[in-house]
């Protein structure tokens, strides 16, 4: 139900009302940031989109099983593990 508010209502109610409703309410009264503020919302839109992508891709990965197992590749360091005196 997430996915529904993000990517199916937030483009159709939000940026329905500022980018065709308030365009001719904003540039009416002289508002200067109105473009500046509609952009960040589109930019938002993408980040939605784009982390879908990521959420998705590591669901496939994880019901095919295709996923290797996560690998520690730091080196061992004793100097961190000194006794109190």
């Amino acid at each position: 139900i997430r996915f529904l508010f993000r990517l199916y209502w937030y483009p159709l109610k939000v940026l329905y009302s500022t980018g065709v409703v308030t365009t001719y309410r904003a540039y009416g009264r002289g508002c200067g940031l109105y473009g500046f503020f509609n952009s960040l919302l589109w930019i938002l839109l993408g980040l939605n989109i784009y982390w879908l992508y990521f959420i998705l891709q590591l669901l496939v990965r994880a019901l095919s099983g295709t996923s290797n197992g996560l690998q520690d590749t730091r080196e061992p360091d004793d100097d961190d593990e000194e006794e109190p005196a």
